[in-house]
């Protein structure tokens, strides 16, 4: 699902959420845009928000945190490559996703793989969500492109407001 207005991005992913949740970043922050997802979730995490995962490139090295952290939804944030204009966000049900888009982080164990892990561990279902965000450039060295940037803020914001609101209702 592609997303036009920060407004609908936030009622999407708010109707989406099953609490407690997990947040996890995914990327490389040395590689352009590949760091957008550890961008967003170190801003949440700045902003005192709790279950934010700076996983990186190796979402295998939390899924017993994720486990631990017992939540219900996981949200995963990751830059993409899907074909759209740079900056572009998608977000869905990361179980069916997975087959349409490519995610640009390199993970060495298959997120298939890690989410039955982790399920096996808690020994229930867990609603996996991922947001992505349409890569310009993920060459070494290179900052995260304006379009993306602006994309991640947007997304910041939402989050923040979503997660806010969540904290109040427990």
């Amino acid at each position: 699902m592609r997303s036009s207005s920060s407004e609908e991005l936030l009622e999407t992913i708010e109707r989406s959420l099953e609490p407690p949740l997990a947040i996890v970043g995914l990327g490389n922050k040395l590689k352009g845009d590949d760091g957008v997802g550890v961008y967003i979730a170190e801003k949440l995490k700045n902003l005192g928000h709790a279950n934010i995962i700076l996983a990186y490139s190796s979402l295998e090295s939390y899924a017993y945190k994720l486990v631990e952290l017992n939540s219900k939804t996981i949200v995963l944030i990751d830059a993409i490559e899907a074909g759209l204009e740079p900056g572009s966000i998608v977000f869905g049900d990361a179980k069916s996703i997975v087959n349409e888009i490519s995610p640009v982080t390199t993970h060495t164990i298959p997120l298939p793989l890690i989410m039955k892990i982790v399920e096996n561990e808690l020994k229930r279902h867990v609603k996996w969500l991922i947001i992505g965000i349409q890569v310009r450039d993920t060459t070494i060295g290179k900052p995260m492109s304006i379009e993306v940037i602006r994309s991640a803020d947007i997304l910041i914001n939402v989050l923040h407001n979503i997660l806010t609101r969540l904290s109040f209702k427990s």
